[in-house]
């Protein structure tokens, strides 16, 4: 398995892509060219959080992951709809999905004799855009999640 952060972007395209069959998962940002129902994963972020005392290494960590979702559609309000309807199941999966939870919480990483585990995670925010190109309507919407790490 990949390390921290890729194999937490990892894990949720795994799992976005048994949950929703239809779509197409991609660990990258959502470029204009991808197909109907695309959701993307990727890593925006790290900012370390605590240092331990005698220790010179960061004890707690924050990735900053965002998941991106895009659906075109010719009709603006069922498109609309459509959009919304991926955006919250997806938001609704990160704090409720019991399968994902048990995925995220068994990864870890040992490196230079410390192993880094996931500890906690949540959504900070959720955008919604529109736009209307060559006829369609297209509707993305940005989820970012946060996710803690810890070093022992």
């Amino acid at each position: 398995m990949s390390e921290f952060p890729d194999n937490i972007a990892a894990a949720l395209a795994d799992h976005f892509g048994e949950e929703f069959p239809g779509a197409t998962v991609v660990q990258r940002e959502i470029r204009p060219t991808d197909p109907n129902e695309t959701i993307a994963v990727h890593v925006i972020d790290w900012r370390p959080l605590d240092w331990e005392i005698g220790n010179r290494d960061v004890s707690l960590s924050r990735y900053a992951i965002q998941v991106e979702t895009m659906h075109r559609h010719a009709d603006e309000s069922e498109g609309r709809v459509a959009q919304a309807r991926l955006a919250k199941n997806i938001r609704a999966m990160l704090y409720r999905d019991s399968g994902l939870r048990v995925r995220l919480t068994s990864l870890s990483e040992n490196m230079l004799g410390t192993t880094e585990r996931l500890k906690r995670w949540g959504v900070q925010l959720q955008r919604y855009h529109s736009n209307q190109l060559s006829g369609q309507f297209i509707f993305i919407s940005v989820t970012e999640l946060w996710v803690e790490t810890e070093m022992a």
